[in-house]
């Protein structure tokens, strides 16, 4: 995914002292990375006809016969808990859309949504309830248990696996401190989402 977009060489010919040049594709799978606004999309079918929308038109832009594509989701979506919930099954469903399109496969669906954020919610249970788990995210004496608890859970990896998610110390901090913040987020997300 490092190297997006169609790959290609250059042919130079030389004939009879005239130099011509020629752009000769060279990759049969073209890696993608597209973003997808879905603010406006309110209801489960409404996100679901933008993402089948997109995945066509990021088929037709294709420039060789198949295409790996990481879509990242992003806007201020007022269903962002239901989404956040749901979000393997979002999944599961922009994949087929994907491959219902016949060139294109999904390497991965990102949700970079913004939580909609009210006074109703900050004065209720499940809104005190996220407020104290921030709280707790970043209190010291739980970050260095979260980093424990994951030095545990690392220590069965392959080594080669761990070097990459764990290369350094520095990294190890922000691994432990990003899993224990989505670790609230799901919860949250189970919450808050029970309302459709």
């Amino acid at each position: 995914m490092g190297e997006a977009g169609p790959k290609s060489a250059t042919l130079l010919t030389v004939a009879e002292g005239h130099i011509s040049v020629e752009e000769v594709p060279t990759s049969t799978v073209e890696f993608r990375a597209s973003t997808l606004e879905v603010t406006d999309a309110a209801s489960d079918e409404a996100l679901r006809s933008k993402l089948r929308a997109h995945l066509r038109q990021e088929a037709e832009a294709l420039h060789s016969s198949a295409g790996v594509l990481r879509l990242s989701l992003v806007g201020a979506q007022p269903r962002y808990w239901q989404i956040l919930r749901d979000r393997d099954v979002w999944v599961e469903q922009a994949a087929a859309m994907a491959r219902d399109t016949g060139v294109i496969w999904l390497e991965k669906l990102v949700f970079k949504l913004d939580a909609p954020g009210t006074e109703a919610d900050a004065a209720s249970a499940v809104g005190e309830l996220e407020r104290i788990m921030a709280e707790v995210c970043a209190e010291p004496g739980f970050a260095a248990f979260a980093r424990t608890e994951a030095e545990t859970v690392f220590s069965q990896v392959p080594a080669a696996v761990r070097a990459k998610l764990w290369p350094d110390e520095d990294s190890a901090a922000v691994l432990a401190d990003r899993l224990a913040k989505r670790g609230a987020e799901r919860v949250l997300a189970r919450m808050k989402g029970t309302g459709s």
